[in-house]
């Protein structure tokens, strides 16, 4: 499958407040051919300029607003090494995916981790008093959920 984008900007102008139509022509070799596929997508963002979206799948709800920029798939959760719980002595907590060119990015103080936020992980974490962990994979048009480990520590609850 291949999509092919076509900037309409130019005819923006003729577009209306309300409800317009948009037809497409398309043309096949038989009716019942099985390698036909359309699928359009129109976007018009608030500045008057059209755009026409990748294809992918949207996180994030845009009611109203031009849409993000599509991720083409999903990733797993990053693996823990320790579970989440109660501590009395420190540990090193290791982080791992299996996505191989995924890059492993986590934060600890609740944000969620993403490309621009958040450490790369590059090896164990030392954590030796109570800390929340949040740590999710990061690949460019992938969408990775983040998992969240909370590690408490007696005496600081005390």
């Amino acid at each position: 499958m291949i999509f092919e984008d076509f900037d309409i900007s130019a005819h923006a102008k003729h577009l209306k407040k309300g409800n317009n139509i948009l037809a497409f022509h398309g043309l096949n070799g038989g009716a019942n051919s099985s390698d036909f596929l359309i699928l359009p997508e129109l976007q018009f963002n608030l500045t008057g300029k059209a755009v026409i979206a990748a294809a992918g799948y949207l996180v994030e709800p845009t009611p109203g607003e031009v849409n993000g920029t599509p991720y083409t798939g999903f990733l797993g959760n990053v693996t823990f090494s320790e579970k989440r719980g109660f501590f009395e002595k420190p540990f090193e907590l290791a982080l791992t995916s299996d996505e191989e060119d995924a890059e492993i990015r986590y934060t600890t103080n609740g944000d969620a981790p993403s490309g621009p936020s958040g450490k790369k992980y590059t090896g164990p974490i030392t954590i030796n008093r109570t800390t929340i962990v949040r740590a999710a994979r990061v690949k460019p048009r992938f969408h990775s959920a983040a998992a969240t480990h909370s590690y408490f520590f007696f005496e600081d609850i005390l």
